[in-house]
């Protein structure tokens, strides 16, 4: 997420991030699902309808706004994918920063 990894250990049954820590999470009838919330210096994770929350302060580069998803060591489907953006609360002149 927007060079911020995010991901969950089957084997250790764990949410994590790379500088936010981790939680532990069971899947739920085999499946993972997850709502992320990234803004400009912030990203908050939640798995499986509130069970787990992470939440981080990053301060990503304004031009990285990538987001990929792949599963490393077995396999994983991706059932739905939905991607929302808001607009800003700042004034034009702010959001140009």
């Amino acid at each position: 997420m927007r060079g911020e990894p995010v991901y969950y250990s089957v084997k250790s049954k764990q949410l994590m991030t790379g500088i936010a820590g981790s939680a532990p999470l069971e899947l739920e009838n085999g499946r993972l699902k997850l709502q992320v919330l990234i803004d400009r210096t912030s990203l908050e994770i939640f798995g499986n309808d509130g069970r787990v929350s992470i939440s981080s302060c990053f301060l990503p580069p304004p031009s990285n706004t990538f987001i990929e998803a792949f599963a490393r060591g077995g396999t994983a489907k991706l059932l739905s994918l939905e991607v929302h953006q808001l607009k800003s609360i700042w004034p034009a002149a702010a959001a140009k920063e």
